[in-house]
């Protein structure tokens, strides 16, 4: 199953390129659209949920915006991910968080929609590396701030 989510904010460009491909792709596909205008006509699809956390579970692929509480949840779980920015919002931050995570190989990124449906089919393929938490040393650090 590929499971597509944009988040809080309404990417149609990205839902309505989905539902397009959506026939030529043997797989089955559900869109999270938030608030967006363009429905699904081709898609399973819900605007909100509380969680995500049984889709993003269940998905052998989940194509997301560029959004780092969904980009982390996801490569927690060591799910292969397709990130498109969302240049639809008028701050760009999400091409950041993309170029990093994705020159690292954790992720596939899409910067051009026209290329996510050749993205989509090639994912099979691809060898992404397994993402593994920062350890956090905060503490230490502060107990050795105090110390000095």
């Amino acid at each position: 199953m590929i499971f597509v989510t944009v988040g809080t904010t309404a990417f149609d460009s990205l839902i309505k390129l989905i539902d397009e491909i959506s026939i030529q792709i043997k797989e089955e596909i559900i869109c999270q659209i938030a608030d967006g205008k363009y429905i699904p006509k081709n898609c399973e699809y819900f605007r909100f949920k509380s969680s995500l956390e049984k889709e993003f579970k269940s998905a052998d692929l989940v194509i997301c915006h560029g959004g780092a509480g969904t980009l982390f949840s996801l490569m927690e779980l060591n799910k292969k991910v397709i990130a498109v920015p969302n240049l639809e919002r008028k701050d760009k931050h999400q091409t950041d968080l993309i170029d990093a995570v994705s020159e690292e190989n954790y992720i596939i990124s899409c910067y051009e929609l026209p290329e996510l449906k050749t993205k989509i089919l090639d994912s099979a393929k691809a060898s992404l590396k397994i993402y593994k938490n920062p350890e956090c040393r905060i503490a230490e650090e502060i107990v050795k701030f105090i110390g000095e």
